[in-house]
Formats: structure tokens, sequence, C-alpha cells
């Protein structure tokens, strides 16, 4: 990953299987639109310094371009919903890969 590229937090929500209601099924934020307006997701991003989560102030949309500070490090999200339609219980991501300078041509 690269300075300037825009990353985009996945985020999946677990809704009831259709034929079996002890199951449950993970679809994508995109597809659970197409039923139901989810817009009280809460985004976190954090830069990863030394082996500890550093929250980066005001990123707190869906996506993140990355920036100059990022170089080195690692970024993760965290996830939470409005505990009704979405759980309130927050999921960090994995961390990307390293960032890296972008390659000017």
């Amino acid at each position: 990953v690269k300075v300037g590229d825009k990353i985009t937090a996945q985020v999946l929500i677990n809704t009831p299987n259709k034929t079996d209601r002890n199951k449950v099924d993970k679809i994508s934020l995109e597809e659970a639109r197409s039923y139901y307006k989810y817009d009280k997701i809460k985004y976190k991003w954090y830069r990863e310094e030394d082996g500890i989560d550093k929250e980066i102030g005001g990123a707190i949309q869906r996506e993140y371009v990355l920036k100059e500070e990022d170089i080195g490090k690692h970024i993760k999200v965290e996830v939470a919903g409005d505990g009704y339609a979405v759980s309130s219980v927050s999921h960090k991501s994995e961390a990307t890969d390293t960032v890296s300078q972008k390659n000017w041509k």
C-alpha cells in the first residue's frame, strides 16, 4: 500500500439465513443497504507505531487516504454499529501491509 491510496473498511453484516433460522449469513454492507439503511456505523482509523495502535485524529469515515505520516506504519480500522441494526461491539481489522512512498513516474 502506498501514500495516496484510498483504503475502505470492509463491513460484513450478520443476517438470518433465509432457509435455516438457526444459521447466520454474512453479507456485505453494500448488499445489506439494498433493504436497510445502515447509516449509524462508526469508523476509527489507527496507525500502528511500535506495536501500539494510535488513533488517527479526524479519520472517522469508511474510507481513508494514506498520507506521508503513514509511511513505514501499518493501518487498521475499528468498526462499531448503533447496537440496534448493527452490533455496538467494535471490531478492529488486521493491519495493512507497511505503507510505502508513492512511486512518482
